[in-house]
């Protein structure tokens, strides 16, 4: 890293990133590292990566973006892609490299919101009756029971586990990846989440049989689950005999947990800890499921009903 003011705007993209990746890969999520590195490879490297780091101009960056509009990319991939390349820069002010971004306040192109996907109280209902019998159907009911992530499910072990009469937890550390299993989760952070009664029966009956002294959820055999063939194959074959959409993916359990929390009225900043959202602003997504649980609760009250002489003065008013 550069120190003092020997800022070096000249410095490549491309030469730039090299060292960037060095240092950013111990700090982020083995998942973001691949998906950074593609962006470089396959966008940002063959378009900028021959510009100085200092000397990257609006206008370039405006024909960068209409280059990847042309490739058929999405407004939302294009601004990510952008994102990852501000990210960098950011970084290289961070260190002395730059005084500031020559992209600051570069406006990223419009998208319209994306909502989560959730499953209805009935698609749960059909969900859970096709999925009788099937190896992952203990991992769905924790999943939609505890919000944990696909990853985390794979990858948690029994000594993460408290198992008591009438009460259990489970302390989140870990996430399984393509690589094996990581003692980190996404957010590099662990949380405790308590089990309610289905989960501590479930976990208590596997505990009862299960043939690995490690890990809670396993193939027959023993061995633990492949993410790729949970999420790709058993949960699609669920979906499917269910009659459902294969549009949903393993990961909106989680966001059914969290929606039928927040619609449940459950507390919003308790939803951000059993998540693990390091920011509120990424629990506040479920706001307006609250909203809707508020606005049927302020009917149970009504005193009184219109009689007929306040009737004839609304419409006199109308």
């Amino acid at each position: 890293r550069a120190t003092g003011n020997a800022f070096k705007p000249q410095l490549k993209i491309k030469e730039f990133s090299a060292s960037w990746f060095e240092t950013v890969s111990s700090q982020k999520s083995e998942r973001t590292i691949e998906c950074y590195k593609a962006d470089f490879k396959n966008h940002i490297i063959p378009s900028l990566g021959n510009i100085g780091i200092g000397q990257l101009t609006f206008e370039q960056m405006g024909k960068f973006q209409n280059l990847l509009k042309k490739k058929g990319l999405s407004n939302r991939t294009n601004n990510k892609i952008i994102t990852v390349l501000k990210t960098m820069l950011n970084d290289a002010v961070r260190w002395n490299y730059l005084p500031k971004s020559p992209i600051y306040g570069f406006k990223e192109l419009r998208v319209q919101e994306k909502e989560d996907v959730y499953l209805s109280a009935m698609e749960v209902e059909q969900l859970l009756l096709a999925s009788r019998g099937m190896v992952i159907r203990d991992m769905i009911l924790i999943a939609m029971n505890c919000g944990l992530r696909l990853g985390e499910l794979v990858g948690l072990c029994w000594d993460r586990v408290i198992l008591k009469d009438s009460q259990g937890s489970i302390e989140v550390t870990r996430t399984m990846t393509r690589k094996g299993l990581q003692d980190f989760t996404k957010t590099k952070s662990k949380r405790l989440i308590p089990l309610d009664e289905v989960s501590l029966s479930i976990l208590k009956k596997i505990h009862k049989t299960q043939k690995s002294p490690q890990y809670v959820f396993t193939r027959e055999d023993g061995r633990p689950f492949d993410i790729n063939h949970v999420s790709q194959r058993e949960f699609k074959k669920a979906l499917r005999k269910a009659g459902l959409s294969e549009k949903f993916r393993f990961h909106d359990l989680r966001h059914t947990y969290a929606s039928h929390h927040a619609m449940n009225g459950g507390d919003l900043q308790a939803l951000q800890k059993l998540l693990g959202h390091k920011s509120f602003n990424t629990t506040q997504r479920y706001t307006h499921l609250s909203e809707e649980y508020m606005k049927k609760q302020s009917s149970v009250v009504s005193f009184g009903s219109i009689c007929d002489a306040d009737k004839s003065v609304l419409k006199m008013i109308k």
